[in-house]
């Protein structure tokens, strides 16, 4: 969301003074203050690390925030087992968990840890600290008894991909010059197999921003045919190692909300894969086949506000603080079967309108129509 300048400065001065606040409170106890580290690193969730992890105190604390998984290193291997046991009685051991560490070397592949906290580095360099923090992860430092907060900045050959078209442009060529030839496997998440040859695609819809990648899946069992129910779901990964963020149910989606049978792997509306935007730290997307458009935050998936007039959403395009979106006047309530929630056999084209969205208000600001456009699909044909 657009702020103004003064808005952003008082924001930074308030951001200031919560950091000093808290970074003066570690001389209370550092496992109390643990829990302000990821909500000062704008973390929710995704991989800490803990250097020097002591008798495992702060790194219960970190491990009681959000959906984080916790490991822990120590040069002592006493530290390690009095950190262990601790998680242990804290019931927490498993989401959290330490090991002994001799070498400079970390074992993560480049990119891989959002927050890194730094009582006792060991051999390890800063150098290697920064290969392996995510971009825009933070290191938290303990030098002379003071922690101090550094960020690894976004590589300027990394894009992102908003839009299913990549952007609201819709040319789908992406800027970003890292990627290669795959060299190994970084990280794998369920499900493993599509659903089956015969229907609607396991995905239907997946970009990424602010590195994070968001998704709609169906994560009922593979190969069971029409047997077992369709399980939607829009879901949010760390972009870098794949750790889970969070997940919201899609009731109405999949071949029931636009087909009359459930072999139609090849009805799928073409504007589908269009109703999934993240820009920023926001998602816009239809929680349903008919539903209006909803603003969700990136970080958390908590639906901030769903937007006044835009019920049977087809197409989002988020670009310059507009949402452009089209809507389908043809579409109707759900009902008891695909032909009436969208669509009609035989119709060629269908009515729309398109409509701009101020993204700070909340408001449309105008909207054009009748226009003719695509109707979705209810059967084979």
């Amino acid at each position: 969301m657009r702020q103004s300048k003064r808005a952003r400065q008082v924001l930074t001065a308030i951001s200031m003074f919560v950091l000093a606040v808290s970074l003066c409170s570690a001389a209370v106890g550092e496992d109390a203050w643990a829990g302000d580290i990821p909500r000062l690193s704008g973390l929710t969730g995704g991989l800490v690390v803990h250097l020097g992890c002591g008798d495992g105190k702060m790194m219960a604390g970190l491990a009681g925030q959000g959906q984080l998984l916790v490991h822990g290193f120590d040069t002592k291997a006493d530290n390690v087992a009095r950190t262990r046991e601790h998680l242990r009685a804290k019931g927490i051991y498993g989401r959290a968990t330490a090991q002994l560490l001799t070498t400079a070397a970390l074992p993560y592949a480049e990119n891989m840890v959002n927050v890194m906290v730094i009582g006792q580095a060991g051999k390890v360099t800063d150098e290697e600290v920064m290969r392996v923090l995510v971009p825009g992860g933070a290191a938290w430092h303990r030098r002379d008894g003071k922690w101090t907060r550094t960020i690894k900045p976004w590589p300027a050959d990394i894009d992102e991909w908003t839009h299913w078209l990549h952007g609201p442009d819709c040319n789908a060529v992406s800027k970003d010059k890292a990627i290669g030839a795959p060299r190994r496997m970084k990280w794998i998440a369920s499900p493993f197999w599509s659903r089956h040859h015969h229907t609607v695609p396991s995905v239907t819809s997946m970009v990424t921003a602010g590195g994070r990648i968001f998704y709609i899946v169906d994560e009922a069992p593979s190969g069971m045919g029409g047997s077992a129910p369709d399980k939607w779901a829009l879901g949010a990964r760390d972009a870098f190692n794949g750790l889970g963020l969070w997940e919201k149910t899609i009731d109405l989606w999949g071949w029931k909300a636009w087909s009359d049978e459930w072999t139609c792997r090849f009805t799928i509306p073409t504007h589908v894969p269009r109703r999934l935007v993240a820009v920023g730290d926001r998602v816009y997307v239809t929680l349903g086949f008919n539903a209006p458009l909803t603003e969700l935050d990136a970080a958390s998936g908590e639906a901030l506000r769903t937007f006044e007039g835009t019920d049977f959403t087809d197409e989002i395009l988020c670009d310059k603080g507009l949402l452009i979106v089209s809507l389908n006047h043809a579409a109707q309530h759900p009902g008891s079967g695909a032909k009436q929630r969208k669509g009609l056999p035989g119709e060629p084209t269908t009515k729309k309108s398109v409509a701009a969205i101020d993204v700070a208000t909340g408001k449309m600001l105008w909207k054009k129509g009748d226009f003719e456009g695509l109707h979705s699909k209810t059967g084979s044909m």
